[in-house]
């Protein structure tokens, strides 16, 4: 089975985006140490528990911590559907290459990224004539 996994920003709930994006409140100098926004689509494995439970979406929220060359090197799930959703988020997660954050003369610096919002949907599956 193939899924889809969609990155949505907290702040809406339009589909087939990602996007990055600080919590309402955040201090001005974690400003200078955010991801700019970004919109994509990742690539990812359909969690199997949500697959042997006939679950057809579910999201996670996670943030991940970049090292100075933009590898990950912890991702942490702060919500979760449920039903695999979370660790497969995170796990998917770590897969992926990062902007490193910068100080603010511009110099990348190792920290947490924004709050990532993931919301997998399972692609349907094609008709096949018997």
């Amino acid at each position: 089975m193939i899924a889809t996994l969609l990155l949505l920003p907290l702040w809406t709930a339009t589909a087939c985006e990602a996007t990055t994006a600080a919590m309402p409140g955040a201090a001005q100098q974690d400003a200078a140490r955010e991801l700019p926004a970004r919109r994509g689509t990742w690539a990812c494995g359909f969690p199997e528990e949500a697959e042997k439970n006939a679950i057809d979406e579910g999201t996670a929220v996670v943030r991940v911590y970049v090292e100075l060359d933009g590898s990950p090197r912890q991702a942490m799930v702060l919500q979760d559907s449920g039903h695999g959703f979370g660790s497969a988020a995170a796990e998917c997660a770590m897969t992926k290459r990062y902007v490193p954050m910068k100080d603010r003369y511009g110099s990348p610096i190792p920290g947490w990224t924004p709050p990532i919002t993931v919301r997998y949907v399972k692609k349907p599956q094609p008709l096949t004539a018997r």
